[in-house]
């Protein structure tokens, strides 16, 4: 039997739309997928950028602090799987872009 893995995202967006959310997922992952989704909006754009920036603020007040804070790239890949463990092994206080992955599911906790 083939091993699937599913991430948060996946299951957040078929929560919101069980049919259209997973048909984009399954059909983008065998590159079948040749319609449109909904366009980004500004509000969208800007709620990202507000929340990246707010995320920095965050991380620069804990680092001031003195707080022990591991900032990995977040990319849901092996290196990344293992610098998680790692920071988690060394008790980091803080894992910024933690990715974990097991048998059956990968993401960021944060997903």
């Amino acid at each position: 039997m083939p091993t699937r893995l599913i991430t948060p995202s996946q299951l957040s967006l078929f929560s919101i739309s069980p049919v259209i959310g997973a048909w984009w997922q399954e059909l983008e992952a065998h590159k079948l997928f040749d319609g449109s989704k909904p366009a980004v909006s500004e509000l969208d754009h800007q709620l990202f950028a507000d929340g990246l920036r707010h995320e920095q603020v965050l991380l620069n007040k804990l680092e001031k602090e003195g707080r022990r804070i591991a900032r990995l790239p977040g990319k849901q890949s092996d290196a990344d799987y293992a610098a998680t463990r790692e920071a988690i092994a060394e008790g980091v206080e803080f894992i910024h872009q933690a990715t974990i992955c097991n048998e059956e599911m990968r993401g960021s906790p944060g997903d």
